[in-house]
């Protein structure tokens, strides 16, 4: 599948600014710096960022490819290098906390990934290339932690811990900068499923300010706002007032509602000013809110809020939106908008009003600092790469952003038009206009998809446009393909994301493997093959194989045939490939035998008749009659006694078609062979009865109805008649009548093709059971697949041919076998149009008499 090459992606090919203004992808006044710090695996998740003694950057983020604790320290201000340290195996679910702590080293706090215990690490020197670490709480963690440096110059961690059930926030207050030992208080339960990820801050009064947040949904009501907190004193040992929820200005809404990673500053004003998350689903179907929440305290204790302002955001922007001080003293924020970092800076304190940068990359979580030399410095993880990014500085936003959807649809079975959004990140003032065109991957215009170039017109206040994408569905079996979607030239508007992956999925089921039967005449020496065909259902738009081996049936491997095995190929597009056994001929006087090929192993494919048959017939036995036997024929005859010893009997040969069915019926029986009237059917050996006949009625008529169920036809099977009443005295008054009938039934027509379907309607007219097979035949004359039909007396037997499988999509002809009397079974079948009602009879019809 082709994969569209993301931001990051060129960034680590090309090189910085200087990439992204090659590839056509952010404006030229761009300002901000990107940098890739860590590309090995998936890397980056959960950044936390501070600017350490030396004034360089330092990051603590998780490896998820390796489930350990890293961290980058930047070599200069703009942080376009670092250098990558591993700390210690960390739980990867869980975010590190980080500080600088009053030695000038760093300090993060984390999960282990065994015990779930609060861990921390103490940076050995500036750059962390090595830490001490120790475990503070042993108690399970249950999200992620957060840490502050307190007026006395020590770490003070917040975190949740327990689990669900049972949760508690709790506080660590160090005992010195490495935390060796620590006083641990528990501060209060958690309230019902919510408070798994925290926030600390030192306020102006040299106490710490929590921010609690509800980490998953749940009915709504009072726990669906944020939730504030308050030291009583520096090591933190209990809340004032009491852990309560805090409403302030953010009005519980009516739904379920997400609130996630907050992040807490406090400001030039002395109170805190706190961001978070908030993910709403309405009561109503369908009705979803995302957006950023930044809430300003009313006082230091923060008993409640008195400003509330929302940053509107997509579902898939990021999950947290860091604050951090601005070159002017004022707030920082950093979000991710419409899948693009952006940079708030804050008018006043509580950030009612801002004004907005842009770094144009993506990233999802986020760490903001204000780097020594003003400018924001922010980390973040790189999506889709799974990188560990870091932007420095940004720029004045374009008038607007071109943002491309990728799309993933059903391709279909036939030409469909589907809906292709481009959308802006603002809606411009004047008209813009952009052009779009597809470009192929995978998939390929005027087989996939139909190619499309027009150019866009966005009037003022226009955000989105749609393109209606012509997409040409097939029934073959392939991979999944991809094209893309391609912006460019841009006029009165800049490119952000400029192409996007159009992904048709496959909707088709792989063709089944059917194998079909072989026979052939096994000669008086040397070696005649017996040619099989393996066949698929449909056409495939892969490769496909599958495996076959011979298996012994009454013929024997190296004695009647030669054991084969091997793989079969079919190459797209191809829907036979022939199998060869080799029979070995003899002179043995002997009935035909069979040998079995089985299928088994199927690639890209699956296994419809997994078994075929393979028939050797004998031709060593000579024939005992000159007198050939046909559908309709009527014989009388006598069996008056040669002179001799010997009873006498009469014997005729019948030539059997393959697939058909049959019935000899002897009857009208004069003279003394009443009732010892015997009635035969002989093998090819000329000695082994297949068949003895059963009684007509209550008088001396006999009959033998059979199927023969082969590819291949017969003319070596014999009748015989003879009496066990009279033998050597039989005389020319001895007589009978020997009829006989070909049984099997003819439907000239089955449609499947297009959006016909096929009804098989069978009756059984007689008081006996009757076991039928219906033998589907394609246009050509191939055999497609057969149904065995159980019939009671006067059954009814239905049959839809479209479920069958192999027979979807076709049309041929029908051909029925059966073991009951001639006439005794009746049938047609209906071809329907669903959409209008049509339908169209085609009778079953039998040889006539």
């Amino acid at each position: 599948m082709l994969t569209r090459l993301p931001i990051f992606a060129r960034l680590k090919r090309v090189g910085l600014s200087a990439a992204l203004l090659a590839a056509g992808v952010v404006s030229a006044h761009a300002q901000a710096t990107i940098t890739i710090l860590d590309a090995a695996g998936d890397v980056g998740r959960h950044p936390a960022l501070a600017i350490g003694a030396d004034g360089l950057g330092l990051v603590a983020y998780l490896d998820d490819t390796t489930a350990t604790l890293k961290v980058a320290h930047c070599s200069n201000v703009s942080c376009s290098a670092a250098t990558v340290s591993t700390i210690e195996i960390a739980n990867v679910n869980v975010g590190p906390g980080l500080a600088i702590g009053a030695d000038g080293l760093g300090f993060v706090t984390y999960a282990s990934p065994i015990t779930g215990a609060l861990r921390a690490a103490h940076c050995n020197d500036v750059a962390c290339t090595s830490a001490t670490v120790t475990t503070v709480d042993p108690t399970n963690l249950m999200g992620n932690p957060s840490v502050a440096i307190g007026a006395d110059g020590l770490p003070l961690i917040v975190y949740a811990r327990g689990d669900l059930t049972q949760g508690q926030l709790a506080s660590a207050h160090c005992s010195n900068a490495g935390c060796s030992a620590a006083t641990i208080s528990v501060l209060g339960p958690l309230f019902g499923v919510d408070g798994r990820d925290t926030a600390v801050a030192i306020g102006a009064d040299g106490l710490g300010l929590i921010a609690l947040s509800r980490a998953w949904g749940g009915p709504p009501g009072p726990d669906s706002i944020i939730r504030m907190a308050h030291c009583v004193d520096a090591l933190c040992t209990a809340l004032t007032p009491p852990a309560t929820e805090r409403r302030g200005g953010d009005v519980p809404l009516a739904g379920m509602t997400h609130l996630r990673r907050p992040a807490l500053l406090v400001g030039t004003d002395g109170r805190g000013l706190v961001s978070y998350r908030r993910d709403f689903v309405s009561v109503v179907p369908g009705v979803h809110t995302h957006e950023i929440v930044v809430q300003h305290c009313a006082s230091t204790s923060c008993a409640s809020f008195d400003s509330i302002r929302l940053f509107p955001i997509t579902d898939d922007d990021g999950p947290n939106a860091p604050l951090a001080t601005g070159a002017s003293g004022l707030p920082r924020l950093v979000r991710a908008q419409n899948h693009k970092l952006r940079v708030a800076q804050c008018a006043d304190v509580t950030c009612a009003t801002s004004t907005d940068s842009c770094v144009l990359a993506r990233g999802l979580d986020t760490a903001l600092a204000r780097g020594t030399d003003g400018l924001p410095l922010v980390a973040f993880f790189a999506s889709p790469d799974a990188d560990l990014g870091v932007a420095h500085g940004s720029g004045p936003c374009p008038l607007s952003v071109a943002n491309v959807d990728s799309l993933t649809i059903d391709e279909g079975d036939v030409l469909s038009f589907q809906s292709f959004q481009v959308r802006l990140d603002t809606p411009p003032d004047e008209t813009a206009t952009v052009h779009f065109e597809t470009a192929d991957g995978t998939a390929q215009a005027g087989s996939d998809y139909d190619a499309v170039s027009a150019t866009l017109t966005f009037q003022p206040g226009q955000a989105s446009q749609s393109v209606s994408l012509p997409i040409r569905g097939d029934t073959l079996h392939e991979s999944d393909e991809v094209f893309r979607a391609v912006l460019s030239d841009p006029q009165g508007l800049v490119i952000g994301d400029g192409d996007a992956d159009v992904t048709l999925t496959n909707d088709d089921a792989p063709p089944a493997v059917i194998l079909l039967d072989c026979s052939v005449t096994e000669g008086d020496s040397g070696n005649v093959g017996c040619q099989l065909q393996a066949q698929l259902t449909t056409p495939s738009g892969l490769p496909a194989s599958v495996d076959f081996t011979t298996a012994s049936g009454a013929a024997q491997a190296g004695v009647d045939f030669l054991p084969a095995s091997g793989t079969l190929s079919f190459a797209p597009g191809t829907t036979t490939q022939p199998v060869s056994v080799s029979v070995v001929g003899d002179m043995a006087v002997e009935l035909d035998e069979n040998f079995f090929v089985n299928l088994s192993n199927p690639v890209n494919a699956t296994i419809g008749d997994g078994q075929a048959e393979g028939f050797i017939v004998d031709d060593d036995a000579p024939s005992l009659s000159s007198l050939e036997l046909t559908h309709g024929a009527r014989v009388r005859a006598d069996l008056a006694a040669a002179p001799g010893p010997l009873a006498d009997q009469d014997l005729y040969r019948l030539a059997q078609g393959p697939y058909s069915s049959w019935e000899v019926v002897l009857d009208e029986v004069s003279g003394d062979v009443a009732p010892g009237l015997v009635l035969e059917r002989l093998a090819e050996d000329n000695g082994t009865v297949l068949q003895t006949g059963t009684p007509v009625g209550t008088g001396s008529a006999r009959a033998i109805r059979w199927q023969r169920r082969s590819a291949t036809p017969e003319v070596r099977h014999h009748i015989r008649v003879r009496s066990t009443s009279c033998t050597t005295d039989c005389g020319t008054d001895d007589t009978y009548r020997l009829r006989v009938f070909e049984t099997t039934g003819r439907i000239p027509r089955f449609n499947n093709a297009g959006t016909q379907v096929t009804v098989l309607i069978l009756q059984n007219t007689t008081d006996q059971a009757i076991q039928a097979n219906a033998d589907f035949w394609d246009a050509s004359g191939a055999l497609r697949a057969t149904m065995t039909l159980p019939l009671g007396p006067h059954a009814i037997g239905v049959l839809s041919v479209s479920s069958v499988q192999g027979l979807a999509g076709l049309s041929g002809s029908i051909t029925v076998t059966h073991d009951g009397l001639y006439g005794g079974l009746v049938g047609k079948a209906v071809a329907l149009e669903p959409s209008t009602g049509f339908s169209f009879d085609s009778p079953m019809v039998s040889k006539p008499r």
